[in-house]
């Protein structure tokens, strides 16, 4: 499993952008808009993400590409937040059940690399199942 597309919220216009989300950081897309997400919001997915990981029935890992998880959440983009993005990471560490293995990697979830490692480990968990 990986984070992608947790940095963002999307809706189809400007208008469909709820009021308690105006004033946040947007991106444009064609005729989309994403609205970057919130501690509480990704403190949230991690609670839904650590209960539906409990009790796995084989190997489980989570990799995490430190350097964003979208296109918008790239070193120069709109979305960019590192900080927000390691205050996932963190709250994945205090609640994953102790089954689930936790992997960090220093690339984007775009990068060839990430893709290259996904595999490797995926790999590594189905020999090791066997």
């Amino acid at each position: 499993m990986a984070p992608g597309g947790l940095d963002c919220i999307v809706f189809n216009s400007i208008e469909d952008v709820l009021g308690k989300l105006k004033g946040r950081r947007l991106h444009h897309h064609d005729i989309r808009v994403a609205v970057r997400t919130s501690e509480e919001e990704l403190e949230r997915i991690v609670m839904t993400m650590a209960q539906r990981l409990a009790n796995p029935h084989g190997p489980v890992g989570v990799l995490i590409p430190l350097g964003g998880w979208s296109e918008v959440d790239k070193a120069g983009a709109a979305l960019f937040d590192p900080r927000i993005d390691h205050f996932f990471v963190d709250a994945l560490k205090r609640l994953l059940p102790t089954e689930v293995s936790l992997k960090e990697v220093e690339c984007h979830i775009s990068d060839p690399k990430f893709a290259q490692l996904a595999v490797e480990w995926l790999d590594e968990m189905i020999g090791s199942h066997r």
